[in-house]
């Protein structure tokens, strides 16, 4: 050493100071200096610094925050000493190192069924949107590699659903109940902090988790329930008194009712005392049997010439009303025979029309046709022929579907030989497609899509009607596509 510099003798060699101890935390400056041996001069100094840091930093502070939506929210949320929140939470690991500073978090969450998964954090901020129930336990590590104890468990709950209402149903289900009610309140979350019914607006009770509680009386009623993570949930419903068996009559408004009174029944009845299991089982059977004597099983047009019957349970309301209308002035679609009559038949109950409730035979009058034949036709055009006969002066089918009607001859001649054009949309009823024109009356198509049924696409245009194709595509039939502009041979 000389005037407290360390000294090498020779260029470009290692060389090695004698050991420099820093037994205390702190930082260090060492500068080092290189001397030329012959001049004699020595360089800039070169400035390094250490820095000693042996001690971890403090055990981290975890802290929880969430945004609560509501003052009820807050105080159930401070009630549950704030382990319970119900909307995304933040967890905030808190430490502080003297020294290097602190370097990341490494945290541990368990949950309830005891799996662990270890994360790490370097701004010690860690959000949480999903519903969770776990523990939290964390350490800090400072830049040198020291790390804190772990800090002690805390617990995070996140629940975002609100309590189950079950018992009732949404007004948009049922507008109002007839039976009592048994409200069952419960929380798989968090768990019901309180819930409570009002009846008429006025508190009427209070509800126990998990517990059937009854109601009854007519009124109309509203369950209020809130968890432990400040969620709520409301319901309400009416009750309403059972219709007098007077009351009751064949229409379908009184079916509705006896309906949703046997569905009500059948979901209370274990709860239901024996008198009251009697009492609601006489009143559906005896509300039924004054409904289905009151239903009509015969709708007659106000001029009797035509009629439906309804056939099994299929009966109707008594405001029920049939309209037959001649709509022989209408577009018809094109039929295999000719026909001279066409109805409109529908059931018409006030302004709307609607449909039977199973099968019907429907009565049509006798038109004076000798073997007639029914076609119906749908609301898309489709054409499809329905076995009848003749009987007591109507033409009679059944269906389960009012629709449109044609009724034809099957003694006429082809509707082509009449008209001399045909226009055939699946003209084999098979429910493929079947386009054929006839232009000059033959019944034979001059303009066919695919003529041999096979399902392979065939067009033929017969522009000078001699039979053969003078526009042809796939003429050999092959499945492969021939384009011809004739006359084909």
């Amino acid at each position: 050493n000389k005037d407290g510099y360390d000294e090498i003798s020779s260029d470009g060699i290692n060389f090695q100071t004698t050991p420099l101890i820093y037994q205390t935390d702190g930082e260090y400056p060492i500068t080092f200096y290189l001397k030329n041996s012959t001049t004699g001069i020595i360089a800039k100094g070169i400035n390094y610094q250490v820095k000693i840091d042996q001690t971890p930093p403090t055990v981290p502070t975890l802290t929880m925050n969430q945004i609560n939506t509501s003052r009820m929210a807050r105080l159930i949320n401070f009630l549950s000493f704030g382990n319970w929140m119900n909307t995304g939470a933040e967890v905030i690991m808190s430490s502080t190192d003297g020294t290097s500073g602190i370097d990341n978090y490494s945290y541990v969450e368990t949950d309830t069924k005891g799996t662990s998964n270890t994360k790490t954090s370097t701004t010690g901020k860690v959000t949480y949107q999903n519903d969770v129930e776990i523990g939290i336990t964390a350490k800090a590590c400072d830049k040198a590699g020291n790390c804190s104890d772990l800090s002690a468990s805390e617990t995070l709950m996140i629940d975002r659903k609100g309590p189950e209402i079950t018992g009732v149903k949404d007004q948009s289900v049922y507008k109002y109940y007839y039976l009592p009610r048994f409200v069952n309140v419960k929380d798989s979350g968090s768990g019901l902090s309180y819930a409570e019914y009002l009846k008429d607006g006025a508190q009427a009770g209070t509800i126990q988790e998990n517990v059937n509680e009854r109601i009854d009386g007519v009124g109309k009623y509203e369950v209020n329930a809130i968890d432990n993570a400040g969620n709520e949930s409301t319901l309400s419903f009416e009750i309403v008194p059972l219709p007098d068996i007077d009351d009751i009559d064949g229409s379908d408004e009184s079916k509705d009712i006896i309906d949703q009174v046997k569905d009500e029944y059948e979901d209370i009845k274990d709860k239901l005392t024996d008198d009251e299991k009697k009492e609601y089982k006489d009143w559906i059977n005896d509300a039924l049997n004054k409904w289905e004597s009151e239903r009509k099983k015969v709708i007659e047009t106000d001029d009797k010439s035509a009629k439906v019957e309804g056939i099994g349970n299929t009966s109707f309301d008594p405001k029920t009303e049939l309209i037959v209308h001649d709509i022989s002035n209408q577009i018809i679609p094109p039929l295999p025979k000719n026909a001279n009559y066409y109805y409109d038949v529908y059931l018409k109950k006030g302004d709307v029309q609607i449909q039977p409730n199973g099968d019907v035979k429907v009565y049509l009058p006798d038109v004076n046709i000798e073997k007639p034949v029914i076609y119906s036709i749908d609301e898309n055009g489709k054409v499809k022929e329905i076995p009848c006969k003749k009987e007591n002066g109507y033409i009679t089918f059944i269906t389960d579907k009012l629709t449109k009607y044609a009724i034809a001859d099957a003694n006429s001649e082809t509707k082509c030989e009449l008209n001399g054009i045909e226009i055939n949309i699946d003209t084999d009823g098979d429910g493929k497609p079947d386009v054929n024109i006839d232009i000059d009356g033959d019944c034979k198509p001059d303009i066919n899509i695919d003529t041999d049924d096979d399902g392979i696409p065939n067009t033929n245009i017969d522009t000078d009607l001699d039979g053969k194709p003078d526009y042809n595509i796939d003429t050999d039939n092959d499945g492969k596509p021939n384009v011809n502009i004739g006359p084909v041979n």
